[in-house]
């Protein structure tokens, strides 16, 4: 996930234009994002991004 869109007023299935509207900008705005990036950029990045999934860290208890 890279984005989490705002759903149209009573939900999507309420005003489909509107909801149609913020997908497509969202989708125009991360393709502009991906323009001139070479296929090997692309790969390489999309592998470090499912890699990182899951990832955690441990921090320690903050002192009382």
């Amino acid at each position: 996930i890279d984005e989490v869109l705002p759903e149209a007023t009573g939900g999507a299935h309420e005003d489909w234009d509107a909801s149609a509207l913020t997908l497509r900008e969202a989708v125009v705005r991360h393709l502009a994002d991906l323009c001139g990036t070479s296929a090997d950029r692309l790969g390489a990045a999309r592998r470090d991004k499912y890699l990182r999934m899951g990832e955690w860290r441990e921090v320690a208890a903050a002192e009382p």
